[in-house]
């Protein structure tokens, strides 16, 4: 769910989604099994036209959950989060 927050508040940083940037995501994320979550919590917020800056700390708040509990980086995130990056 962080994850999906996060990349929703960063697409949305201009203020908007752009289809070009939503389609790019959702191919990412639905190439990689673990990353239903995130897709799940992109659309909600999407669904909702969530604020960008309400998105990114919630985003922060389910890290912050993830990290305080003892989880690691590997268990909270998909296995390749570079070309989440690099599509930006």
């Amino acid at each position: 769910m962080g994850l999906g927050s996060a990349l929703y508040a960063m697409a949305k940083a201009d203020g908007r989604l752009q289809s070009e940037e939503t389609e790019t995501l959702r191919m990412l994320l639905l190439n990689d099994p673990d990353a239903r979550p995130a897709l799940e919590a992109f659309d909600i917020q999407d669904k909702y036209d969530v604020p960008a800056e309400e998105a990114y700390e919630y985003a922060l708040r389910r890290f912050q959950a993830h990290f305080s509990q003892g989880k690691r980086v590997a268990q909270t995130v998909p296995a390749r989060p570079e070309k989440v990056v690099k599509a930006f």
